[in-house]
């Protein structure tokens, strides 16, 4: 798994471009290994966390680290019964089709993910309260994906697709997991450039994510693999 995932990296259209045909079980059980693999590198990335918060607090008085955890208590506190709904299946289920389906090689569900985009980086994302929502960004948010399909023909789509596929997918991997700064708000701009650190497990798990895109090219598996990370961290987080 790990040297699969490692030539995925290098060149992630290679495997695009292959047919894989394998049982439902058989990919479940990817998903799992591939699980436990983001899991062990985030155990390392910890390590490296914790050694950069430590020197930022020594520093600077300030901890990066303690941002996240009053973010994360302000949250389950505001949504309460309705924050493992959110953390386990709507973000989820949002954050791949933003990040992992543009990788898909059909115009229309590219058109939608441009579409959902649209509606994430708009504005605030009250996506159980339906009410709260915007009319303007409902309408914004279907003009653009309209548009994105009738405008982009299939041959320029292909073209497009085939062209840019590499640098696309590393693209999404390094957003998806750059857009996690946002958790450690307040933002303290002078070591800006160390907060991608922090963000170390997100990007593992935007890579086993966009593995599992490009290999079975369905957006099921990376939202059930997204769905088992957060899951476990709720189970755990209500545990401990």
């Amino acid at each position: 798994m790990k040297q699969e995932i490692y030539y995925f990296l290098q060149n992630p259209s290679l495997l695009a471009s292959k047919d894989i045909n394998e049982r439902p079980l058989s990919k479940v059980q990817t998903v799992f290994k591939v699980y436990l693999l983001c899991m062990s590198l985030v155990l390392v990335s910890g390590f490296f966390i914790l050694i950069t918060d430590w020197i930022v607090g020594r520093t600077l008085n300030f901890s990066i680290q303690k941002n996240l955890r009053l973010n994360m208590s302000d949250f389950y506190n505001y949504w309460g019964k309705s924050a493992w709904v959110l953390v386990v299946i709507l973000a989820p289920v949002l954050e791949e089709m933003i990040f992992r389906l543009p990788l898909s090689n059909d115009k229309r569900l590219f058109a939608l993910s441009i579409g959902f985009a649209t509606y994430f980086f708009t504005g605030r994302v009250d996506i159980i309260d339906v009410a709260s929502i915007p009319l303007w960004r409902v309408i914004a948010c279907i003009l653009v994906a309209l548009s994105c399909y009738f405008l982009l023909t299939d041959k320029l789509f292909l073209f497009i697709r085939e062209k840019f596929f590499n640098y696309a997918c590393w693209g999404l991997i390094v957003a998806f997991s750059w857009m996690h700064i946002g958790n450690f708000a307040p933002l303290n701009w002078s070591i800006i450039f160390l907060y991608p650190i922090y963000v170390l497990p997100q990007l593992f798990y935007g890579i086993g994510a966009s593995f599992l895109m490009v290999k079975y090219k369905n957006i099921v598996w990376p939202i059930l693999l997204h769905m088992l990370i957060n899951g476990v961290a709720v189970l755990l987080r209500s545990i401990f």
